[in-house]
């Protein structure tokens, strides 16, 4: 303590002689203690779960010497101690007294804080934590543990265990590893040396090790009793020991013949996991079964893309929770589910954590100790090394968790610690509160800066004090204020800069201990400017590219302004032979990938800049990766790494990677795909090939080009071959031949030199063998002159290569001799009595033939049995009967026939059917023909049924005859239900009446309620019955306004139309009826036809030859009422000839202008002819003619008749001359050989279409009908 005080007192008189500032010599020794270096777990560092929270594990040996850190600043020096269990250490304690040199063996550092511990024994576990401290306050460090390593042995073994096991069966090695702390890695070796990494068991999807050290194999295999040597169970202590421990021998014996077994749990991990957010979740499931079975994974039912046996998930989110489902299964099950449950909680972290704090007098501080985790975490306090609960409140307050000092003195300097706990861990924070105070001083004033207008600049004025002084600022006299100025801490921006703020500013720092100022000046120029930018610009490879750019600048700086081009912000390669540079920009004269970039437009004066940038973006496919890495080459597989692309504007799809071997030079063959966000790939290898690999992607814009091959070559050694040919195929379609056939096996899987092919095949009934060897490996097939029939040949195909044959044993193949026709033929084919013969199905018989392989020259495969009609019989139909579905019967004479039904045969048609026996490729002569004819039967589906229109109450609709009607169709039988929800109803048959129409059937089902959703049923009918169902759903519609009809067709004929229409099916609703208005061209009225139900087109009869009409259609439901356009049409006649569009005819519109004249002379001629009284002058015109005026009634008006008779006046009264009028009208009529005048008159006569009304509504008892219009 003595020489920490000196030391302090010599500090502060070398300060004073040097004249330091008071202020900064208290800034320099005032400070609270803060450990910087915490205790680690030396000398063991590779110990991950040694640091936790706010504890380091420390194991140790016996007698080991073990050196505990702890270091701290702060001014005044800080003092040390060290406390174990809580309590502090008594360093002349007579436990820590060494027996061996009878002094201590615990010792602190004399100017450090560092303990160190000798000949370490029981006596020194415990929890120990180091204490610095000074008159400012104490800081803590983490918490120590002092754990004593153990490493027992395993029970020694004189003997193996023998586990016996029959090959293909499952088996566990169980493995008991000794007491370990910390705990030792166990795994399994081959040899007694465990230390040697090559001995280790390979493990595989067959062979797994589970968490607790047990060797499982999913089935045995020959080799698995390695020649009776042990399978030897080992503990390697790593952390302290760093030895190795063997025992618990075992030897697999095996016995029996390889079985076959479904797939059955051995082991699994705990189903119910909690991980921590940020580490590792690992969960294991290991299946027995053979063959091996594969192994899947699912999250939340998704497939997993990881497969084995454990499933690893590294640093751990939320997001991962839920359920993970392990699947095993092979071909012998349909596999079994392990489920495991995963919750993800987190150790305590902090979302705000504490920090040191310097402040002055009178101000505040706020310590935040906010932690996160699952569960929640609880927080505890310590002021100096106590809890906040033993020490007195000062100006604090406590509330969630938040620490709050305020108006603070210079005596409240002190160390604040706080600790954050959950179950998963703990979290440790120790921080200082330092009370200063002092003057301000400033230590970098606002200089003197140049700017350009439109720019933001900020003046600093760096200054210290205690407490913080206030900071003004002043340009000349003016205090800045508003809102272009923001004055932040040490410094104040001015936005938007302006000529007029160039000037003189200075900064004053001042709190309740003194007051600093410092003056700098700002220069103010006009700003830089792009006066022309370069553009964007989207190519496609090779086509030229120019940009262009021009900026100006204030006159003060022209000389200075430069313009430069940089390229992904680098300076561009005006070197480059491809880019021709330019006084206003430059150009890429044939583009690449390789020039895809923003190009920056860079105008600068040293003071400002402006900037322009134009993207170009040049489409192809991507780059080449830049390179490849081989990870790892093993004897057969590798690893490999690849740079990602540039995938040039069209995402990357995917990566082929590609390998080269020595065999086939310059040939580059598929290796592995990723996906194109993968980058990394595992392959398997043949063996004795030496490798390169390259990778390429691919666009939209295609393949990009090869990446360069590794640099290094992947060497495999030399082996056996890996198997025997693959697919070995005995055909046995040629007689005296045995045909044999295999894959090729290319020379990567030849795995040495000397490969050939050996063929053995050997008659089992003679025992007589045919050996071959084949040197060359694309000789895949093999003919062997055998001069028999499907005789039984047992069949080898091996490879071998200078090492010798492949490891795996060859599959035995059975196959045959070639067969030939059958020697035997079915008799007395007949019709079976006891099946009745349906319209689609009959039942046969005929005697069975001999089955043998002799009779039938290879395998007896069943029957054929073949018809065909009496007026096609080159085509026939044949129906197998395979042996195994064969009905022997017997009859009532007791004689065995074999029996066989055939469906699906045509109804209602005439047949002829015969017998063969078949082998596997030929068929024997026929049997005896045999003719049948079938009955009717039920029709199949109507055909393209559906709804052509649907009103409120009814549907309508249409549909075509059956495809196979299956006899004679006799009707048709229409139902519905009504549809509500999931729910159908009652079926009710509609009875209402069903037309034949163009090949076709319509009908229209009424009475439905409207707004109803119903199911239309329609079968077709024989005289066997109904047919097959077919149906439709449809909704009945909406009351509301109909579908306006569509004229689809006007047909003319002599005296009659014929007019069809549509009805949109899409539309909400159809009109309940439907009917023809029509009237003759110039009428008013309309005359129309009865309503139609059912057709979509009507015949109007009973009209005028050579006349026009117009014609529309009318759609009624209920009141509301829908008309189509108007069409016109002409009858067919001598006078008009047809056309629907008449008015658009030249010759009508000359007939209609010249028409028009005529009315207006004749309007004339019959005012300067006519006169009434005064105003008409008739007395004058009377006189002039020489009548006089008692006569004026019988005057007439003459030549006004095209047929020479004379008109009366307008206005007259005589009823002779009425008479004559309707008789001189009746003669014109008949004229027209139109021997009924009045149906003319109805539908708009000669006499209508010259202003008279029709002759079916005038009043006929008035003459002055006609007179009115001359």
């Amino acid at each position: 303590m003595n020489k920490m005080a000196a030391f302090q007192n010599l500090i502060t008189t070398l300060l004073l002689f040097i004249n330091i500032p008071s202020s900064l010599l208290e800034r320099i020794v005032n400070r609270p203690p803060h450990v910087i270096q915490q205790p680690s777990p030396i000398p063991y560092r590779d110990c991950a779960e040694c640091v936790q929270g706010d504890r380091v594990l420390v194991y140790f040996k016996e007698g080991d010497t073990i050196t505990l850190f702890c270091q701290a600043n702060g001014l005044p020096i800080p003092e040390y101690t060290w406390t174990k269990n809580g309590k502090e250490i008594d360093f002349d304690a007579v436990e820590y007294i060494s027996p061996v040199t009878n002094i201590t063996r615990i010792v602190a550092e004399v100017f450090g804080g560092s303990l160190t511990i000798e000949e370490t024994s029981d006596y020194d576990v415990g929890i120990y934590q180091c204490s610095a401290h000074n008159k400012l306050g104490r800081s803590l460090s983490k918490k120590v543990q002092m754990i004593k390593a153990i490493n027992e042995p395993f029970p020694s073994v004189t003997v193996p265990k023998r586990v016996n096991v029959v090959i293909g069966n499952s088996v566990t090695l169980t493995c008991n590893p000794p007491l370990s702390i910390p705990k030792a890695i166990v795994y399994w070796t081959d040899t007694n040396d465990p230390s040697s990494a090559g001995s280790r068991i390979k493990l595989d999807d067959r062979v797994v090790m589970d968490y607790s050290g047990n060797l499982h194999f999913a089935n045995v295999i020959p080799s698995d009793n390695r020649s009776g040597e042990p399978y030897v169970c080992n503990a390697w202590q790593k952390s302290v020991f760093r030895s190795f421990l063997q025992g618990d021998d075992k030897i697999i014996q095996t016995k029996g013949s390889m079985g076959k077994f479904p797939v059955s749990v051995m082991w699994n991990s705990n189903k119910t996991v909690t991980g921590l957010l940020g580490e590792t979740a690992k969960f294991m499931c290991i299946f027995a079964g053979n063959p091996t079975p594969n192994i899947t994974w699912k999250h939340r039912g998704i497939p997993l893309a990881k497969t084995g046996h454990e499933l690893v998930i590294k640093n751990l989110k939320y997001s991962d929770q839920g359920d993970y489902e392990c699947k095993g299964q092979n071909k012998l099950s349909k596999g079994i589910t392990v489920t495991f449950s995963l919750t993800v909680q987190s150790k305590p972290s902090w979302a705000t954590a504490p920090v040191n704090q310097d402040v002055g007098v009178t101000e505040d501080a706020t310590f935040q100790c906010i932690p996160q985790g699952l569960p929640k975490p609880t927080v505890q306090w310590f002021i100096n090394g106590k809890p906040i609960s033993e020490v007195p409140a000062t100006r604090r307050t406590l509330a969630n968790d938040v620490l709050t000092f305020q108006n603070l003195e210079k005596q409240d300097s002190q160390v604040i610690q706080c600790l954050a706990t959950n179950k998963h861990g703990t979290l440790w924070a120790d921080v200082y509160l330092n009370v200063l105070a002092y003057g301000p001083e400033i230590t970098s004033g606002p200089g003197q800066l140049t700017v350009a207008e439109r720019q933001s600049v900020t003046l600093t004025c760096e200054n210290d004090g205690k407490p913080q002084p206030e900071l003004t600022w002043k340009k000349g006299a003016q205090i800045l204020r508003g809102s272009r100025y923001t004055q932040t801490g040490s410094s104040i921006t001015i936005a938007d800069v302006l000529s007029a703020d160039g000037g003189t500013y200075t900064c004053t720092a001042s709190n309740v201990y003194d007051k600093k100022s410092s003056t700098g000046s700002l220069t103010v120029r006009k700003r830089t400017r792009i006066m022309s930018s370069p553009q964007d610009k989207n190519v496609t490879y090779p086509s030229p590219v120019i940009f262009k750019c021009n900026a100006i600048t204030d006159s003060a700086e022209t000389d200075n302004l430069k313009i430069n081009w940089l390229k992904d912000g680098v300076p561009l390669d005006t070197n480059d032979p491809n880019i021709e540079m330019m006084s206003d920009g430059f150009k890429i004269k044939k583009t690449s990938s390789a020039y895809t970039a923003n190009y920056t437009c860079w105008a600068h004066n040293g003071i400002d800049e402006a900037k322009a940038v134009a993207e170009l973006k040049v489409r192809a496919p991507p780059d080449p990766s830049s390179e490849i890495y081989i990870l790892n080459c093993d004897a057969r597989s590798v690893s490999l790494r690849w740079e990602k692309s540039r995938d040039n504007f069209s995402p990357i799809q995917r990566y082929v990677v590609e390998k080269h071997n020595g065999f086939n030079p310059g040939q580059w063959a598929f290796l592995a795909e990723t996906e194109g966000t993968v980058t990394e790939v595992e392959a398997e290898l043949s063996a004795w090939v030496n490798y390169t690999f390259r990778v390429k992607a691919f666009n939209d814009f295609g393949e990009g080009l090869p990446s360069n091959p590794t640099g290094t070559v992947c060497r495999t050694q030399k082996a056996s071959p890996d198997k025997h040919p693959e697919n070995v195929n005995i055909i046995d379609n040629k007689p005296n031949f045995l045909i044999i056939e295999w894959d090729a096996m290319e020379p990567t899987l030849h795995n040495a030199p000397g490969f050939f092919y050996k063929l053995t095949a050997r008659n089992i009934n003679t025992g007589k063998q045919h050996t071959f060897v084949i040197d060359d490996y694309m000789e895949t097939r093999k003919e062997i002159q055998t001069n028999d029939i499907y005789e039984e040949y047992e069949i080898y195909v091996m490879a071998f290569n200078e090492i010798g044959k492949a490891v795996t044993p060859p599959l035995t193949n059975i196959g045959h001799s070639g067969m030939s026709a059958p020697n035997v033929v079915p008799a007395n084919f007949e019709v079976d009595p006891d099946v009745n013969i349906t319209y689609e199905e009959a039942g046969f018989r005929w005697d069975p033939v001999d089955e043998s392989p002799e009779a039938m020259q290879g395998k007896f495969e069943g029957y054929k049995i073949r018809y065909w009609t009496l007026d096609n019989p080159d085509k026939m139909f044949e129906v197998i009967v395979r042996k195994e579905f064969l009905h022997g019967s017997r009859n009532r004479r007791t004689t065995f026939k074999e029996t066989a039904r055939v469906k699906n045969l045509p109804a209602y048609t005439s047949l002829q059917l015969d017998v063969v026996a078949i082998n596997t490729y030929f068929e024997s002569n026929s049997s005896n023909v045999l003719n049948l004819s079938t009955p009717e039967g039920v029709p199949d589906k109507v055909q393209r049924l559906r709804a052509t229109s649907r009103g409120v109450v009814y549907i309508k609709l249409s549909w075509e005859e059956p495809e196979h009607p299956n006899g004679k169709i006799t009707g048709y039988e229409v139902s519905y239900e009504e549809i509500h929800g999931l729910t159908v109803g009652n079926s009710v048959i509609a009875n209402d009446t069903i037309l034949e129409l163009n090949g076709g059937f319509i009908t229209r089902v009424n009475g439905l309620n409207e707004n109803t959703q119903y199911r239309m049923h329609v079968q077709a009918k024989t005289g066997t019955g109904l047919g097959e169902d077919m149906f439709i759903d449809v909704m009945t519609a909406i009351p509301g306004d109909p579908a306006m009809p569509q004229i689809d067709r006007i047909t003319p004929h002599f005296d009659a139309i014929n007019v069809s229409w549509t009805i949109n099916a899409n539309h909400d609703r159809a009109g309940y009826n439907h009917y023809v208005e029509y009237r003759r061209q110039g009428n008013h009225k309309w005359s129309e036809m009865t309503g139609e139900l059912m057709k979509s087109w009507q015949m109007v009869p009973n009209l005028t030859s050579g006349v026009t009409y117009e014609v529309q259609v009318v759609a009624t439901s209920g009141q509301e009422i829908k008309r189509s356009s108007v069409h016109t049409v002409a009858t067919l006649g001598a006078q008009v000839a047809y056309t629907e569009k008449v008015y658009e005819s030249l010759w009508f519109i000359i007939m209609l202008v010249a028409l028009a004249l005529l009315i207006i002379i004749f309007i004339i001629v019959c005012l300067v002819k006519r006169s009434r009284g005064d105003k008409y002058h008739v007395q004058e015109n009377e006189r002039l003619k020489g009548i006089p005026p008692e006569d004026k009634k019988s005057a007439h008006v003459n030549d006004f008749n095209e047929n020479g008779e004379k008109q009366p006046l307008a206005g007259g009264s005589d009823p002779d001359l009425e008479k004559a009028g309707l008789d001189s009208e009746q003669d014109s009529l008949e004229e027209y050989g139109d021997v009924d005048p009045s149906r003319f008159n109805e539908d708009g006569s000669f006499i209508g279409q010259y202003g008279a009304q029709n002759v079916s509504t005038a009043d006929e008892t008035q003459p002055s009908a006609m007179h009115t219009f001359v």
